[in-house]
């Protein structure tokens, strides 16, 4: 079985508030600001102003003791969390997907999203929590048009009103993808063979959990 990552984010550092993270973006160490676009090698890169600009506004419009953490390897928010008795977001009509994409979309500046990003985005998740009227909805990023199955994606939990309670996620503000696919499975699984000294011909055998096997 071959299990294709579009994309593989770590999510690391956590700062006491929004607006100190922003300010920490700006500072410092490379390794405590910084963020690294592996595909490249070694250029580090910054988020621009527009986007620190673009968070500090979704964190003033949410109210105070709203908190914010950064993922220092993408420059695009980690968590935010407003205080207690407060949302990230008005009332939505329609589902808890649509609010949820729709906060997204509204905020794309903040992570570094595109207009086509967020619509290009991928339901996961789309979830009830049992007892409570929040439904927990999961966006994920796609990259040339294959769904990210490890990081990539922004976890929103929605009230029955279609409020934003919260935000987790790990967003790499660049879906470009550098290249092509050029292995199908079976050749993949034919050169990892011959790799180690063995010839393999693989066969197809339908699919399991939504993977070739």
């Amino acid at each position: 079985m071959i299990l294709a990552m579009a994309a593989s984010t770590i999510a690391a550092g956590s700062l006491p508030t929004a607006h100190a993270a922003l300010e920490h973006q700006g500072a410092g160490k490379a390794d405590a600001g910084t963020v690294q676009d592996s595909r490249l090698g070694s250029p580090l890169v910054r988020p621009g102003e527009d986007r620190i600009d673009a968070v500090r506004d979704l964190v003033d419009r949410a109210g105070a003791g709203t908190r914010a953490t950064w993922d220092v390897r993408f420059g695009t928010p980690r968590t935010i969390y407003p205080a207690a008795g407060q949302t990230l977001s008005g009332p939505h009509d329609g589902s808890p997907v649509d609010a949820a994409r729709a906060f997204v979309a509204d905020n794309r500046d903040a992570f570094g999203l595109s207009s086509a990003d967020v619509s290009a985005m991928k339901v996961t998740r789309d979830h009830k929590l049992t007892g409570i009227d929040v439904t927990v909805v999961d966006l994920a990023q796609t990259f040339g048009g294959v769904t990210a199955t490890r990081g990539g994606s922004i976890g929103l939990a929605v009230d029955g009103a279609g409020r934003v309670l919260s935000m987790t996620g790990s967003v790499a503000p660049n879906t470009a993808v550098l290249g092509s696919y050029e292995l199908t499975p079976a050749l993949a699984l034919s050169k990892a063979g011959s790799a180690l000294g063995a010839a393999v011909t693989p066969t197809a055998n339908g699919q399991v959990a939504g993977y070739d096997r």
